[in-house]
């Protein structure tokens, strides 16, 4: 397929017949403005027309009192990193039709990027256990635990799927099994319990199933390659997913995707590819990733004896995990910044990964 194809095109995409099927919308039946939004999004192509449609629904009164098409709207529009225009309305759509949890879920989730985990932890905590709907109740823990990894508890994470049922809810859910899986391969990842990178393939099969093809909807293919770290399965995953994020243009999956391709890589093209990824997730405002980025650049650069840059790159880091109260990545940049000023060159099993 061409991804610069025009967007009355899209039409032919195998995926979109499996999105429609999904909606429930009839062979031949006009989607709604949400769901072409969607459907744009899935095939990652077309962005400015996902915004378009998407917006288009948040303005028609059908879509507006429609749960499934407010939430189709908000993935669109949170996909393509445009979301000042439109939260001022989010208050609006609660009150008008009854998506006050659905507003909840994306408030939390923008949170979570803006570097507010405190915030975003609590509205989560709430929604997955008293949310109205299986699907919110679904997302909510899986973004939950997601969350929890990055505050540097991935016990109490394994702990919620657990709670939650996560490993009997895979088996059963349709909707909601690619972003439940993709919550266990992350805690699986981070208690270095075994499977985690195949709950990622799996994630990434349930997605291709469902016709989503974007990173910007779940960077599955970044995270399976950091977590397979060393061999040409990780290679292979990252350079996919950079493609596909550059072929949709949203900053935050395109920040993300070279975040992920710089540590698989870890050659000559990593420093280069991080500063771009720091200018990206910077100008996305997706500060909690942006941390991961500035300290991997600020160690890298110190093991090349660049200590001036590396020095400004973990200040800045420093800076921000002090402003998120992220007490574990304060931690992992202080260190980074006491082996810089130790003079001491940190090895690569000294990185900051994450």
């Amino acid at each position: 397929m061409n991804p610069n194809a025009p967007a009355v095109m899209l039409g032919t995409y195998p995926g979109f017949d499996r999105i429609r099927k999904e909606y429930a919308i009839p062979p031949g039946t006009a989607a709604c403005p949400a769901t072409r939004a969607m459907e744009l999004v899935a095939t990652g192509v077309d962005r400015i027309a996902a915004v378009r449609h998407a917006e288009a629904a948040l303005a028609d009164p059908r879509c507006r009192t429609d749960q499934r098409c407010v939430w189709r709207a908000a993935v669109a529009l949170t996909c393509a990193n445009v979301t000042r225009s439109w939260d001022s309305r989010l208050a609006d759509l609660a009150a008008e039709g009854g998506c006050a949890d659905l507003v909840a879920l994306v408030r939390a989730r923008a949170e979570f990027f803006l570097g507010n985990p405190h915030t975003s932890r609590e509205a989560l905590t709430r929604l997955a256990g008293s949310a109205d709907t299986d699907t919110v109740r679904d997302v909510a823990v899986a973004w939950l635990a997601e969350l929890l990894i990055e505050l540097g508890d991935p016990g109490q994470a394994a702990a919620v799927l657990a709670d939650y049922r996560v490993d009997r809810l895979v088996e059963q859910r349709r909707q909601t099994k690619s972003v439940l899986l993709a919550a266990r391969a992350a805690v699986r990842v981070a208690t270095g319990e075994h499977g985690g990178v195949a709950d990622y393939l799996a994630c990434g099969r349930e997605l291709a199933f469902s016709g989503i093809g974007n990173p910007a909807v779940l960077s599955w293919q970044g995270l399976a390659a950091l977590a397979a770290r060393d061999t040409e399965l990780a290679g292979r995953l990252a350079a996919q997913e950079l493609t596909a994020a550059r072929r949709w243009g949203a900053p935050r999956a395109l920040g993300r995707a070279l975040y992920a391709s710089a540590l698989v890589a870890d050659d000559e093209t990593s420093i280069p590819r991080l500063e771009e990824a720091v200018h990206l997730l910077e100008l996305s405002m997706t500060r909690t990733h942006l941390v991961h980025a500035l300290l991997e650049l600020g160690v890298r650069l110190a093991a090349r004896n660049e200590v001036v840059r590396a020095r400004t790159n973990l200040a800045s880091a420093l800076e921000l995990a002090t402003q998120s109260g992220n007490a574990h990545r304060v931690a992992q940049v202080d260190a980074a910044v006491r082996r810089l000023s130790g003079a001491t060159p940190p090895s690569s099993s000294q990185r900051g990964r994450s």
